[in-house]
């Protein structure tokens, strides 16, 4: 029996928590808007990893028990690779949600759709679409949440804001401002020798809490 379609939800450590912390918690940055402009000031962080597990690991690794990390530092390393590791943890992260969500239902991801307050970063939608390999594609609306969420409310009470196409669940409207596609410019076996490295700083940050 056929019951519609399905959501499937993963959550990651919030970016953008990540983000106030490197401005107010280790204070490198006066600024969240500066983490960018740091973080695109170097090529790359010279094998430094940042695993943000301030509470733990969420999706896809579940340890409670782990806790945030930063590897591969050598005297070279200066704020703006941490700014630049910081950013690529968020990536590694979801590349890492993606391929869950793909092994469990047997789907391939071939885009991914971002909104967000943290979208506004280009360097951060240009690394994700360089670590998954596939478009990253950033909504028109930025704020798309909060959008959908005042279309319900209109709804409830009657009032059709946008009309909705309910075969394809979109939106029967143009807005002025187009959505904006970025798509990967890295190499396979860089992407792979990355992926290993943040495998062994992901395993350095588990089970650090356990006796």
């Amino acid at each position: 029996m056929y019951l519609g379609p399905r959501v499937v939800q993963g959550a990651v450590e919030g970016c953008g928590q990540l983000m106030r912390w490197l401005r107010d918690n280790l204070q490198i940055v006066q600024s969240v808007n500066e983490i960018e402009i740091l973080a695109a000031s170097v090529d790359s962080t010279h094998d430094c990893f940042f695993v943000p597990a301030f509470g733990g690991l969420l999706s896809p690794y579940w340890e409670d028990d782990a806790r945030g990390t930063i590897v591969g530092m050598t005297s070279y390393t200066r704020r703006e690779h941490i700014c630049r590791a910081a950013l690529e943890s968020t990536c590694f992260m979801v590349k890492d949600m993606i391929t869950g969500v793909e092994v469990d239902t047997g789907f391939p991801i071939s885009e991914l759709l971002v909104d967000g307050g943290m979208t506004v970063n280009n360097l951060l939608l240009q690394l994700q679409a360089n670590f998954i390999n596939e478009p990253v594609i950033r909504s028109s609306i930025t704020e798309a949440t909060s959008f959908g969420a005042a279309l319900m409310a209109g709804a409830a009470k009657g009032v059709d804001i946008f009309p909705i196409s309910a075969d394809k669940m979109k939106l029967d409207v143009t807005f002025s401002i187009p959505s904006t596609t970025f798509t990967s410019s890295m190499a396979d076996n860089e992407r792979q020798r990355l992926f290993k490295r943040w495998d062994k700083a992901i395993e350095k940050a588990k089970h650090w809490v356990s006796d």
